[in-house]
């Protein structure tokens, strides 16, 4: 055994205990607090060479894990919020009454698509029928990403405007259907 593996278990054995203790007053399962203590020890294993080992070496744990905890408990609610949004999502698809689309509906919204402006129009049938991506469009119109993000934009601020009582999205995802009546180009 070398002298850094030496001074490592000896950490080791005379922190662990007080560190589990530690750990264990803010994470509820033991799964948990393994997971906290391995992620400390590997910490220090990786910069045991840099740390001055007369040093008690128990607070400088404790600072890891309490990092290691708070890093956990932000991934947590950023992963909560997430799953709280796709939640809140799913319920007002499921809520929403489902529409029945009728040949005049599609009608009712090519011809709004058709009204807009033919720059506006094109950008908008580009991304919802072609499927490219907003770079692929600034790309081959020779403009800036944010011109083509800005034409989208508008685009369904326009449809949103101008099909009042129709649901956007339903509108938006209806329009990626490939029975949608076809559209006059410019």
């Amino acid at each position: 055994m070398t002298s850094r593996e030496k001074l490592f278990d000896r950490i080791y054995t005379s922190t662990r205990e007080r560190l589990f203790a530690y750990v264990k007053k803010f994470v509820p399962d033991e799964s948990g607090i393994k997971d906290i203590m391995q992620q400390c020890y590997i910490k220090l294993w990786i910069n045991i060479d840099t740390i001055d080992t007369d040093e008690q070496m128990l607070p400088l744990l404790f600072s890891y894990a309490k990092n290691l905890m708070i890093d956990n408990i932000r991934k947590t609610a950023t992963e909560k919020k997430h799953f709280l949004n796709l939640k809140l999502t799913q319920e007002t698809v499921t809520s929403t009454e489902p529409q029945i689309w009728t040949a005049e509906s599609v009608q009712q919204i090519n011809k709004a698509i058709v009204q807009m402006p033919s720059r506006r129009r094109k950008i908008f049938l580009m991304r919802k029928e072609e499927g490219l991506t907003v770079t692929e469009i600034a790309t081959k119109l020779n403009i800036t990403p944010r011109a083509v993000r800005k034409h989208l934009s508008e685009a369904v601020d326009y449809l949103r405007n101008n099909l009042a009582g129709m649901d956007v999205v339903a509108i938006l995802f209806l329009y990626q259907l490939p029975y949608t009546l076809p559209l006059l180009m410019d």
